[in-house]
């Protein structure tokens, strides 16, 4: 009911759910905000199994991008913005905490460069350490960095803005054929943990 608030006009939205006939939904949970008469159907996000599905990574792009031969690689893509800057903050923050218990592991992130050098410039050096920013990538990159990838990570919690967001990146995770770490929320309800996904 956030969102709802948020995201549409204080005194209009709730009139204009009204006068819709029927709504397309990018998460079951979206059901809840909309009139009970109404009649709502969901769409899938979709996935280009062309371009992502299990392959083997490329060893001369994993050297290029592995300081340590036994390091891990935990591959993110995505911006940050103001609503999941806190999330991509836990994930730093996990990455630096692994290195410091004895895990070597790196975190692969892609994304606008813009909001990345911003984000990365406001975090202490020991959260940017075992980082790497990759700007930017065409979809058409994205699955050979993908394939680098020992386990994807998906911040967050349970919460309005996770619960009612389309889940565009956890397709093309799971069809990679990796290891997935998810908030237990959304897309989350369709797996099972421990068996599909581990889940926050």
């Amino acid at each position: 009911h956030d969102l709802l608030t948020k995201w549409t006009h204080p005194r209009r939205g709730n009139d204009f759910l009204q006068l819709c006939e029927g709504f397309t939904l990018i998460t079951p949970a979206l059901q809840e905000l909309i009139p009970k008469d109404r009649i709502g159907q969901r769409i899938h996000p979709g996935v280009d199994f062309g371009l992502f599905h299990p392959q083997p990574a490329d060893p001369a792009l994993r050297a290029a991008h592995a300081r340590r031969p036994n390091e891990k690689l935990i591959v993110y893509c995505g911006g940050v913005n103001r609503l999941n800057e806190s999330e991509i903050r836990t994930l730093y923050e996990a990455v630096a905490l692994l290195n410091e218990e004895g895990y070597p592991c790196q975190l692969l992130h892609t994304g606008p460069p813009a909001t990345l050098a911003t984000f990365h410039e406001s975090l202490p050096r020991e959260l940017k350490e075992h980082v790497q920013h990759l700007g930017w990538l065409h979809k058409r990159e994205l699955p050979a960095i993908m394939a680098l990838a020992d386990v994807f990570v998906q911040p967050g919690c349970i919460g309005p803005y996770n619960t009612y967001r389309l889940p565009s990146k956890i397709p093309q995770f799971l069809a990679m054929g990796k290891p997935v770490v998810l908030p237990a929320t959304n897309l989350a309800h369709e797996l099972r943990d421990g068996h599909d996904a581990l889940f926050l």
